[in-house]
């Protein structure tokens, strides 16, 4: 069985709106509405959550701030909560853990690979950067 050439790149295209995620928590099943990140946005996550940290001996390291990133992938992503309500900063701090993974379904992972390599060559030559205002973004 030969599979059919694709012909119309807006085929490839993200599917635009909102979606819905669901899943079973304490007995019960809760709703979230979500959209789907651009390229953009998700490239411009991984981008902003890399920091470069001073160790104790002088030398500068690349790091990557994994909360920062999906904290801000879940507001940007996430339009309402169960009972209509906005995702917030707070809200996701106080969520059980097992929700959060949950949540992570609805979110892209970060794609890291060569880009921790050339993070690691520029953090040796940039001035470091020792806080992440994504945290403390409202």
């Amino acid at each position: 069985m030969t599979m059919e050439i694709g012909q119309d790149i807006t085929e490839l295209f993200r599917t635009p709106g909102e979606r819905e995620h669901e899943f079973e928590h304490a007995g019960k099943t809760w709703k979230f509405i979500y959209r789907a990140l651009t390229w953009g946005q998700h490239m411009g996550a991984v981008e902003e959550c890399w920091i470069t940290k001073t160790n104790d001996d002088g030398t500068k390291e690349a790091v990557f701030d994994i909360h920062a990133y999906y904290v801000k992938v879940l507001l940007d992503a996430v339009v309402k909560c169960p009972g209509n309500v906005s995702l917030t900063k707070t809200y996701l701090e106080q969520l059980d853990s097992s929700v959060l993974w949950k949540m992570l379904d609805m979110v892209p992972g970060p794609v890291l690979g060569a880009a921790l390599e050339e993070a690691k060559k520029v953090s040796e030559t940039t001035a470091p950067v020792e806080s992440n205002d994504v945290l403390n973004a409202t």
